[in-house]
């Protein structure tokens, strides 16, 4: 069955079929977003978080490509200026991406976790004892083909579902697990298929973002363990320069002055009135 937030309009249909330029690798392959959903829903945000990942990746190679044109750096010189550029721009961008993932990941397993069977009536509750002590009675054989002939059966597989400890009904953990799991899909099946197409659009997103972060690393053309420095850097700030308050003497009065790390010149500067208005914001 195809995935409910499947777009029948392809010309909605986004993204690349691999990471990068290694358009044979396939461990770079991935989906396009063919997914829709109204503003504000979960899809929808997922699709952003897609798009402004496909675009962080192509904008530091853009930018790379810009660099080695102008002839202008050694090849130290060059990652360290696609470093700094990422470091305020893509590897952020990819990082928000990645925090979409996780929390409609996390939407997901909290709605999943809250879907529970109903609470039987007083006579079903005594109708359900009397099956958990009939099939506790049961040789293991005998057990195990009475589930077999009414595994079906609302009444008995709600007996068994609702068994406080699987030992009631004479099962072990992993036989009543199954059986409450048939009965939740029976009762909640409509919301669990939802979840599940939701997850196959998270899952998209997911390895895309994955991907992406690896991909900054080699167009910047640094190890793995530089790269992570940089990024600490930039997802701490979420893109923004370091920011810090210094104390200074000014006209004989102790005033407080504000200062950014300026990435290019490698040194602190006096913080710009909109820098200083954006931190405060």
């Amino acid at each position: 069955m195809a995935n409910r937030f499947l777009s029948p309009d392809q010309s909605k249909w986004y993204g690349p079929t691999h990471m990068g330029a290694g358009l044979h690798d396939s461990a770079k392959r991935v989906s396009k977003f063919v997914f829709d959903g109204p503003d504000g829903s979960a899809v929808a945000k997922l699709r952003g978080a897609y798009v402004s990942t496909v675009e962080a990746v192509h904008g530091l190679r853009g930018k790379r490509t810009e660099a080695e044109g102008s002839k202008r750096f050694t090849a130290l010189g060059l990652s360290e200026h696609v470093a700094e550029y990422a470091m305020t721009g893509q590897i952020p961008a990819v990082r928000r991406a990645r925090a979409v993932v996780e929390k409609v990941r996390a939407e997901i397993a909290d709605k999943r976790s809250k879907l529970a069977l109903p609470k039987p009536s007083d006579e079903e509750r005594r109708d359900h004892e009397e099956i958990r002590a009939a099939m506790r009675g049961m040789s293991d054989e005998q057990r195990k083909n009475f589930i077999a002939a009414n595994r079906q059966n609302p009444t008995v597989a709600a007996a068994i579902a609702n068994a406080a400890i699987p030992a009631l009904a004479g099962l072990d953990a992993m036989q009543h697990q199954h059986i409450v799991a048939e009965q939740l899909q029976r009762e909640h099946g409509e919301t669990l298929a939802e979840l599940a197409d939701l997850e196959e659009v998270v899952g998209v997103v997911d390895r895309v973002t994955d991907l992406a972060r690896e991909e900054l690393r080699e167009i910047i053309g640094v190890s793995r363990e530089v790269f992570e420095g940089v990024a600490r850097v930039g997802e701490a700030g979420d893109g923004e320069l370091p920011f810090r308050v210094e104390q200074r003497q000014i006209g004989g009065e102790t005033k407080e002055v504000c200062r950014v790390y300026d990435m290019a010149a490698k040194e602190w500067r006096d913080a710009s009135p909109d820098e200083i208005q954006k931190v405060a914001a």
